[in-house]
């Protein structure tokens, strides 16, 4: 089996992606952002947000960048402006996805730490108080619904109906990633995953939104084992072509 790449080798992976996106003539890059990196203090505050460390991968790879951003669009995408769809030098508000239409045939919008695990509350969007009461299975243990939907801190929030969120209630070394569906809140249809995984698949396939619900969207997914998707998992069969 063919060793784990480096998180610093695949964050470079995905600087590149940008450069050949941007060359690409049927497509146009909308925006194109490296963030600086985190310091010891925001990954402090982010460990103490979720009463445990983060695992090596997250921690490098904030280290490397604060967030990042990737958005790409089809020229004949039927959604194409070319008058509203130009490339800007400048990120955009990694919250836009909550208050506008936001859909892409690409996009990356991984948040800074102080968002993901600090800053917002997600009471009365992703979890509600009458959501308790309900035992359910997710991946090998058994929680209660609220429980679960409390310790969901969506990080990749690419789309206005579908978001990618780590699962922070587990006692795993490795923070459970999960693809959130329907607004947001439907974790049931979706394979779990790992944050290295899911950056070999962003990288894979060029942030592909269509892609995500190919790899991710299962029913009942959420109580399979972790789906590890290392680089060579990725062949010309199960990911995105461009």
């Amino acid at each position: 089996m063919a060793a784990k790449r480096d998180i610093t080798e695949i964050v470079f992976g995905l600087i590149d992606m940008m450069e050949q996106l941007n060359e690409r003539s049927d497509i146009v890059l909308l925006n194109a952002h490296v963030f600086p990196p985190a310091d010891a203090g925001e990954i402090s505050s982010a460990e103490d947000a979720i009463g445990h460390s983060l695992d090596d991968d997250i921690r490098l790879f904030y280290k490397e960048t604060d967030g990042l951003q990737i958005r790409w669009i089809f020229k004949n995408n039927k959604r194409y402006n070319p008058h509203e769809h130009t490339k800007s030098d400048e990120s955009f508000s990694h919250l836009e996805p909550l208050t506008e239409e936001f859909f892409f045939d690409g996009c990356i919008n991984i948040l800074p730490l102080r968002q993901t695990f600090t800053d917002i509350d997600w009471r009365d969007r992703i979890w509600f108080d009458n959501d308790e009461g309900k035992q359910i299975g997710f991946i090998d243990s058994d929680y209660d619904q609220l429980f679960i939907k409390q310790h969901l801190r969506p990080f990749d929030l690419y789309g206005t109906t579908s978001c990618m969120a780590f699962f922070t209630g587990s006692s795993r070394k490795e923070l459970p990633v999960i693809l959130l569906q329907d607004y947001y809140l439907d974790f049931t249809t979706s394979r779990v995953t790992n944050f290295t995984s899911y950056l070999e698949f962003l990288l894979a396939n060029w942030g592909s939104t269509k892609q995500r619900y190919k790899t991710y969207s299962e029913i009942n997914g959420h109580q399979k084992l972790i789906l590890n998707t290392p680089a060579e998992y990725w062949n010309e069969t199960n990911r995105f072509i461009l």
